[in-house]
């Protein structure tokens, strides 16, 4: 009899011992899928005739188990020692009009859900000339300063895709109707 409750004694130790291992496995797991960053992809580009506007096409994808939020988006431009930034706009912007239905941008925040990829447009408004004829005739590479869930980080890519006024009407009108 006391052999018995030897046996079962060891093998409700190995279970529990088992159970312990999973459970930690399954929540270093769950911490993982937590934590994945989101990767931002330039799409496309346009600036303005007047070069006064950028309208910035962003693909920002999250395989991460919780949602992501983007709070706030700056235009970067080194200058010498300092840093100056262009800030996203807080609204929406509209930007064609083909006749019946209007095209606007997306305005901050931005909110990806879990586990998906969204496509934004965002426009920065203002923007001095210089910068944007660096980054569309000399090709300078393109930063973005971007709040994701409340940590900062900067985004420096080239702007691989520039688009002429046809093109970005075309872009835009998919947009609209998707």
């Amino acid at each position: 009899m006391i052999f018995l409750k030897e046996q079962i004694s060891s093998v409700s130790l190995c279970i529990s011992a088992l159970s312990l291992i999973l459970a930690l496995i399954a929540n270093i797991h769950n911490w993982k899928q937590e934590r994945i960053q989101a990767s931002i992809l330039y799409k496309w580009g346009y600036k303005t005739p007047d070069s006064k506007q950028l309208t910035l096409c962003l693909l920002i994808t999250n395989m991460s188990s919780r949602p992501n939020t983007i709070t706030d988006l700056e235009l970067l431009w080194a200058l010498t020692q300092s840093e100056y930034g262009f800030k996203s706009t807080l609204f929406s912007v509209w930007l064609t009009d083909d006749g019946g239905s209007k095209t606007y941008s997306d305005c901050l925040p931005l909110n990806i859900p879990p586990r998906s990829s969204k496509t934004f447009v965002m426009v920065f408004q203002d923007v001095d000339s210089m910068l944007l004829n660096s980054i569309f005739e000399r090709n300078s590479p393109l930063s973005i300063k971007i709040k994701l869930n409340n940590k900062e980080e900067t985004i420096t890519k080239p702007l691989s895709n520039k688009l002429s006024t046809q093109q970005y009407v075309t872009a835009l009108k998919y947009k609209h109707d998707n």
